[in-house]
């Protein structure tokens, strides 16, 4: 933020400071004589108080750890000799979208019978193909069917799509690696504008009970989610640390999940092969 930014007088403290307990009288006196207009808190450090101009609102703005204006709010004048007026970290710093906003592309999959009879053959070296049960763990296992001679003007999954089942319990995974696949007509391929959002961010979001609970509650009378549905499904955004935290602890719990079915499923092999 450059100073020219500011015309008018400006307070800056750090956001401890701002929070004390102790503090709060002088603060109530200062923004009282000097008209505390605009409150600029930098992602919890430090708060600049913009003096000087009457209004009948104060602007409360929140700039994350890259300094991008991440909420802006209007408070009410009177919120200054309220006991929350140091208690900024209460509100609630965090922006609802609708999915739409992230998409560049969603469409269905194709069935196998369509890719069969637009000449796929099934094959040990061919491309992948993705259905429910393949995602049922929430990622992706290594258990797919294989086609060979594909049409060239298929949608292909690629890496940091989604692919989401359109039936309960709603399944979502993400392709981390850099191969390439066809997905089945019972999913829905989502892919991500990636200048706008982490695409392991909405992975983990969506596949939260939150999420959940939003898409049953947009069902109504359909269990199928549908293209529409999705779009405008109601996806929430909070500052760019919070979100990085939310991504790498989901990460985290997706590796561990990985690596307890790697060991279930090895145990299940030493068990068949017990009497070889």
């Amino acid at each position: 933020m450059s100073n020219n930014k500011f015309n008018t007088s400006i307070l800056f403290v750090s956001y401890q400071e701002f929070i004390n307990e102790k503090n709060k009288g002088t603060f109530r006196k200062l923004a009282k004589k000097y008209n505390i207009y605009e409150i600029i808190n930098c992602n919890n450090k430090e708060v600049f108080l913009k003096l000087g101009k009457k209004s009948n609102e104060i602007i409360y703005k929140f700039y994350d750890k890259d300094f991008k204006l991440f909420v802006e709010k209007k408070l009410p004048q009177n919120f200054i000799y309220d006991l929350k007026f140091l208690q900024l970290n209460l509100l609630k710093t965090e922006k609802f979208y609708k999915f739409e906003e992230f998409i560049t592309l969603i469409r269905r999959g194709y069935s196998m019978a369509e890719l069969l009879n637009s000449g796929a053959k099934y094959s040990k070296e061919g491309i992948s193909y993705i259905t429910n049960s393949n995602i049922s763990r929430g990622f992706l296992d290594k258990s797919q069917a294989k086609l060979s001679f594909v049409k060239a003007n298929l949608t292909l999954v690629k890496k940091d799509d989604l692919v989401i089942s359109k039936s309960p319990p709603y399944k979502i995974a993400l392709i981390e690696d850099d191969k390439q696949y066809l997905a089945n007509d019972n999913l829905f391929i989502i892919k991500i504008d990636k200048n706008k959002i982490d695409p392991a961010y909405i992975w983990s979001y969506l596949q939260s009970k939150k999420a959940q609970k939003i898409i049953i509650k947009n069902q109504k009378d359909t269990k199928n989610l549908s293209i529409k549905m999705l779009k405008n499904m109601e996806i929430t955004i909070y500052d760019s640390e919070k979100m990085g935290k939310i991504r790498c602890e989901f990460l985290k719990n997706i590796n561990i999940l990985k690596n307890s079915y790697k060991k279930i499923e090895d145990i299940s092999k030493t068990n068949e092969e017990i009497f070889e």
